[in-house]
């Protein structure tokens, strides 16, 4: 028994240091993401994509500036593949935003409302650098 017993107990360590791993993705808990499209444009021609994005948010808290949503972009590492921002709207006025190190920062007009919701608009191209393969086929099609 007590071999069981030495034997389980580390085993059991292990596997519950395992499932506690924390989460760090930085999530905005602030804010909830209630509706979103992603209208793709594709051509035969070449292996750029023209996207816009629609997204509509509701606000949580009162407060809030920016946020923060993931977007690989254009860069000499990646052989200039990634996206480029081309504008961003909140309703139809143009808004601020920056994008670098994968991340896009866009900044509201005006600080949010609690309970308040908004839709925004992005609009960028570029040849995606991961997740979506666009090329010949083995073919060569």
């Amino acid at each position: 028994m007590q071999l069981i017993k030495f034997f389980l107990l580390p085993a059991f360590l292990l596997l519950s240091l395992h499932s506690t791993k924390a989460d760090t993705y930085p999530k905005n808990l602030n804010i909830d993401i209630l509706h979103y499209s992603f209208d793709l444009t594709l051509s035969d021609e070449t292996d750029e994509i023209f996207g816009v994005t629609t997204l509509t948010l509701r606000f949580k808290k009162e407060g809030i500036g920016k946020i923060r949503l993931d977007l690989i972009n254009q860069s000499t590492l990646l052989k200039d593949k990634g996206m480029l921002v081309e504008s961003i709207y909140q309703g139809k006025t143009k808004i601020n935003f920056t994008h670098a190190n994968n991340e896009l920062w866009i900044t509201f007009e005006k600080p949010s409302l609690a309970n308040s919701e908004t839709q925004i608009t992005i609009t960028y191209h570029g040849i995606p650098a991961d997740g979506m393969r666009i090329g010949p086929t083995r073919y060569g099609d």
